[in-house]
């Protein structure tokens, strides 16, 4: 059975999965950085690790990268054999 997917769906995709990616943490990653301020015990290291959540309690607020030197995203994609792609390119929608 062939499938027909336009390619505005997987732009829309990829961009809403790098947005996510970047403006919030995954919740094991929230719970290991809380862990991590109420652990330390140098008040340097302390006042470091409260200032990071605080800057990813903003990134999500504000809708912002939680950094942003957020590096390159690279995109892995596999493709069934009845699958047809319309209105544009794969790798353009990707890109």
């Amino acid at each position: 059975m062939l499938r027909t997917v336009n390619v505005k769906e997987i732009t829309a995709a990829i961009k809403e999965m790098c947005i996510e990616a970047n403006q919030f943490l995954s919740e094991d990653m929230a719970a290991r950085m809380k862990k991590a301020v109420d652990e330390e015990e140098a008040p340097l290291g302390k006042q470091i690790l409260t200032q990071l959540q605080e800057n990813l309690k903003i990134a999500g607020e504000d809708m912002i990268p939680i950094c942003q030197d957020t590096g390159m995203a690279v995109v892995f994609i596999k493709v069934g054999q009845e699958v047809h792609f319309e209105g544009g390119s794969l790798t353009d929608a990707i890109n």
